[in-house]
C-alpha cells in the first residue's frame, strides 16, 4: 500500500476501472458513462479550478475552510498537502479541456470523539455539477479506492444534519452516524443558526 501523498503531483492518474476492487470499479464505470473521470492527486494543472470552486457559495455554507484556509491559494494547497491528504479529482473531458466538477480527498486525522477514527474523509461537487447523480458513484470511488490504494481504514467525516443531500449520500454508500451535537453553524452572510453537528463512520467490514 502507498503512503498519503505530501505534496503536488507532477501529473495526476486517472483511475481505470478494473484495478481498485468491485465498488470502486462499478462507480468508476457509472462516471464514465456521465462522461467524467476521476484523476488521483492534484496537479498544478489543476490548482486554479481548485481554488475558485471553493469559493463557490454552495460549498462556503458548509465548507468554508475550504476557501478561508485550505485551498486559498498554492501556497496554502501544499501547507495542507504536508498533512498527508490523498486527492481525487471528478473531472469533466471534454475531449479538448479537462474541467473540474468536484474534489474529495482522505487522509490523516484522528478524532477523539470517533471510536478508532484515523483517517478523515471530505466530499464536494461543483455547483453546477449537482443534480446530476455524481456524489454518490464519486463518494464511493474516493472511499473504496482510498481503501485499495492506500489501505485507508477507520474513516470518518463531520457534516451538518441540515446538509441533508450529503448526508444522505453519506448513509448510502455505508456511513453511520456515531454522534449529533447540536451546536451552532455560522452561514454564508455570518449569522449563527441552530444546527447538529454530525460524526458519522463507514465499518471496516464495508470496505471489504
Amino acid at each position: 500500500m502507498k503512503d498519503f501523498p505530501t505534496k503536488l503531483a507532477k501529473v495526476t492518474t486517472t483511475l481505470i476501472s478494473g484495478e481498485y476492487g468491485e465498488k470502486c470499479n462499478e462507480s468508476l464505470n457509472v462516471l464514465s458513462q456521465k462522461g467524467f473521470e476521476v484523476h488521483l492527486g492534484i496537479s498544478e494543472e489543476f490548482t486554479d479550478q481548485l481554488i475558485e470552486m471553493a469559493k463557490e457559495d454552495a460549498i462556503k455554507e458548509y465548507c468554508p475552510n475550504d476557501s478561508e484556509t485550505r485551498f486559498t491559494n498554492l501556497e496554502t494547497i501544499n501547507k495542507w498537502l504536508k498533512k498527508e491528504k490523498a486527492v481525487f479529482l471528478l473531472v469533466e473531458n471534454n475531449g479538448d479541456e479537462l474541467n473540474l466538477a468536484g474534489y474529495g480527498w482522505v487522509g490523516k486525522e484522528k478524532n477523539n470523539q470517533v471510536d478508532k477514527g484515523d483517517v478523515t474523509f471530505a466530499l464536494r461537487v461543483g455547483t453546477s455539477y449537482q443534480g446530476k447523480g455524481l456524489a454518490t458513484p464519486f463518494s464511493s470511488v474516493v472511499i473504496y479506492g482510498s481503501n485499495a490504494i492506500y489501505g485507508a481504514q477507520n474513516i470518518w467525516l463531520a457534516t451538518w444534519s441540515s446538509n441533508a443531500g450529503a448526508v444522505h449520500v453519506y448513509k448510502k454508500i455505508g456511513f453511520e452516524i456515531v454522534s449529533a451535537t447540536s451546536s451552532k453553524r455560522k452561514t454564508l452572510n455570518g449569522n449563527e443558526v441552530e444546527d447538529t453537528r454530525l460524526l458519522m463512520t463507514i465499518p471496516n467490514s464495508k470496505l471489504q
